[in-house]
């Protein structure tokens, strides 16, 4: 009772004290067939990202792409007390910060030749693949969705080399014989001393990309595979892809080509659709 008046009962959850939280996960794959391409394309994105020139990258990206970078120090830490963020914050499009319209827009970079020349001024970077936590969060035939967070120490003259956390989120589409990026978000802050603790406890040897590129550049017109295969090829591919989508020929000749004849990104195709049922019966008749 409060002030004279009844109070109504209080809400309580009837919760078993036993009840133990799901553990958490390092990443998450809201599709399992989605590894190889996300594993694929990390490795060939940073192996260009990593490198001493990251011109090359142009081609990871599509003609009307869009990428902006955040930065600012964690709780306790600033520009007087830790290693300085000026290469980052410089061009940082914090929302709650950049008030002019005319400054938001600036920093938003349009276009895979503006991309690629504000991630060629900033520091040179090597990143620890150990650290990285990847979460595929959306994977369709139409659009994937990739976040990643990690370590990475910037690479320079100094001896004290700065060790940096990050966050970045790809929005990638399928084209051609691969995949580009349409949109792109990259934050950047001082690493704990938790994490300084575990980054770069392992060496781990370099990657190298597989020779067919995942990330290819959006202007291609058409598939070399496609180009490059002749009618007894395709035929061969077709009777392999028929034989584990469990397709009939026809119908496998039909996804290959829709895909310009990449039997991954066919497979993929095919997989999520087989998973919503839109493939009709017939595909299945041989």
């Amino acid at each position: 009772m409060k002030d004279g008046a009844d109070l109504p009962p209080p809400i309580l959850f009837d919760v078993n004290e036993d009840l133990q939280l799901p553990k958490s996960k390092g990443s998450y794959l809201c599709a399992e067939e989605g590894m190889t391409i996300v594993r694929q394309f990390l490795e060939q994105y940073y192996h260009l990202y990593d490198s001493d020139n990251r011109e090359p990258l142009v081609n990871a990206y599509h003609n009307d792409a869009m990428f902006s970078v955040t930065s600012a120090y964690p709780p306790g830490q600033s520009s007087t007390t830790s290693s300085k963020l000026v290469n980052y914050i410089t061009d940082s499009r914090n929302l709650i910060r950049v008030k002019d319209s005319t400054r938001r827009q600036r920093f938003l970079y349009q276009g895979k030749m503006a991309i690629v020349a504000c991630l060629s001024k900033l520091p040179k970077t090597q990143h620890d693949p150990l650290s990285f936590a990847v979460d595929l969060t959306l994977f369709t035939p139409q659009l994937i969705s990739i976040s990643v967070t990690g370590l990475f120490m910037e690479r320079g003259l100094s001896k004290n080399q700065a060790l940096r956390s990050f966050s970045r989120v790809f929005m990638i589409v399928p084209f051609g014989d691969g995949f580009c990026i349409v949109n792109e978000q990259l934050f950047v802050t001082n690493a704990t001393d938790e994490q300084r603790k575990v980054a770069f406890q392992t060496q781990v040897p370099v990657v190298m990309p597989p020779p067919t590129p995942v990330v290819v550049p959006v202007a291609a017109a058409t598939s070399p595979q496609s180009v490059l295969m002749d009618d007894n090829a395709k035929q061969q591919l077709a009777e392999s892809f028929a034989a584990q989508s469990g397709m009939n020929v026809c119908w496998a000749r039909k996804c290959l080509d829709e895909t310009g004849w990449d039997f991954q990104r066919a497979m993929f195709v095919f997989t999520e659709l087989n998973k919503q049922g839109t493939i009709p019966a017939e595909a299945f008749i041989k």
